[in-house]
């Protein structure tokens, strides 16, 4: 009786997980998640991916230049992990003396730079070079088209893409200069502000013109298209659209008293220390108390605002109850994001 061949399931047809039809250039299954490439005949298959995203990585990467996903995380590429053996036994680990706490602080602050919209553009293990381009203000853009005929806007987004972006380079010991991070509330560009206003009152006047024109010509649907108009461009008003975004539930009347949470980034400069710990920290969460005067859920006036900072360990203690010297099964999770955004939501619904 002639032997029977075990072949290993085609990887670009079906999964092999939930049987479910899959392109043949996927990496991962869209039903299940299944990864398309564990069947692969070689045990290196693994590291020429970021197992996040199944966008290729080089041998050499510390983090995918995709999703940020660090390569040699827990359940990710085991790129680092088959590295850091070979290292070991020949006894070049670069990363035999960096301590563990220091690579997961420098991991996070990557983290937090591409999610806050920065691009990793060299990627050296222990250090990374990340650059943050964008093509200018939206409202900027909005002026420029019918004034200049699209010219001014190709060259004001080529102008913020090449010569106002701004790179930074990460270390695991070096952590980054208090003068080149962000304050919250204060890196606004003045450009901005300026054509955000002009932009609305622009679309104010227009509003305001054609609801005058139809109540004069009797056009009932006209003026109401005006009036729309106009409070279209009332709410892109810098102080309209920073109270839109505070506001509460449209039966709130009255004197309201909030508090929220915010996480803040590595990217953002933190000027007051932990109030628990009284030490400087780097990441941790904001704590604040607003009382307000609203008016169907819309804030109108601001009567206070306190704020109390706390470090990750404090606020994982103070906060939530847990044990400041406690460290998650995620070492790149400092502070429970879920909770935050949990009581965020719950605020705005009420």
């Amino acid at each position: 009786m002639p032997s029977e061949r075990n072949d290993a399931p085609a990887l670009t047809d079906r999964c092999r997980e939930c049987d479910r039809s899959v392109a043949p250039d996927a990496n991962f299954c869209p039903g299940c998640g299944a990864d398309l490439r564990a069947t692969e005949p070689t045990d290196d298959a693994a590291s020429a991916y970021c197992t996040e995203c199944g966008e290729p990585v080089a041998s050499d990467d510390e983090f995918c230049a995709n999703c940020g996903e660090p390569c040699g995380s827990t359940g990710g590429s085991t790129v680092r992990a088959r590295d850091s053996g070979t290292d070991a036994d020949s006894g070049t680990d670069a990363d035999s003396g960096t301590d563990a706490d220091a690579r997961r602080a420098f991991r996070t602050r990557v983290r937090d730079h591409l999610d806050a919209g920065w691009e990793l553009t060299e990627d050296h293990g222990d250090r990374v070079v990340l650059v943050d381009r964008d093509i200018g203000s939206i409202p900027v853009h909005v002026l420029l088209l019918p004034t200049t005929g699209g010219v001014g806007n190709v060259l004001y987004g080529w102008y913020h893409y090449t010569e106002l972006s701004e790179t930074r380079r990460l270390a695991v010991d070096e952590p980054l200069p208090a003068s080149e991070l962000s304050t919250p509330g204060r890196d606004e560009d003045p450009l901005v502000t300026l054509s955000g206003y002009l932009l609305s009152g622009l679309l104010l006047l227009i509003g305001l013109g054609i609801a005058a024109v139809s109540v004069e010509a009797g056009a009932v649907p006209g003026a109401l298209f005006g009036l729309a108009f106009a409070a279209i461009g009332l709410a892109l008003s810098p102080p309209v659209e920073r109270r839109l975004d505070r506001r509460h539930g449209i039966s709130r009347f009255g004197r309201v008293r909030t508090v929220d949470h915010r996480i803040t980034p590595a990217t953002e400069r933190t000027e007051s220390p932990c109030v628990v710990c009284g030490e400087a920290f780097e990441r941790g969460v904001v704590r604040r108390r607003r009382d307000e005067t609203v008016v169907a859920g819309v804030p109108i006036r601001t009567r206070s605002v306190r704020h109390n900072h706390y470090c990750a360990d404090c606020a994982r203690e103070e906060l939530f109850g847990g044990d400041a010297g406690e460290q998650g099964a995620d070492p790149d999770v400092a502070i429970d994001a879920d909770e935050l955004r949990r009581d965020e939501e719950a605020e705005r619904e009420r």
